[in-house]
């Protein structure tokens, strides 16, 4: 069972009829703490995808760059002086 849940839950019992400040402050601490790992994942995901779009830019950019010196090596074949 989730921590929050087990404290929120604790807060319910005869045992416990509240949660204390420390315990009230725990539990929010953890939802925070989760919503930010959840906004950190989403930026982590972010940034590998944009790395993969790089990764293929480049080299999309390079197999166009050798295909131009190709074609360059290719000209100067053909107009050199015999």
């Amino acid at each position: 069972m989730d921590i929050v849940k087990r404290l929120r839950a604790l807060s319910k019992t005869a045992v416990a009829p509240s949660l204390t400040p420390s315990m009230e402050e725990a539990a929010d601490e953890i939802e925070r703490l989760r919503a930010d790992l959840d906004a950190a994942d989403m930026w982590v995901e972010a940034a590998e995808r944009s790395m993969s779009i790089e990764r293929r830019l480049s080299s999309s950019a390079l197999q166009c760059a050798f295909r131009q010196n190709a074609e360059i090596e290719r000209l100067r074949a053909t107009n050199a002086p015999s």
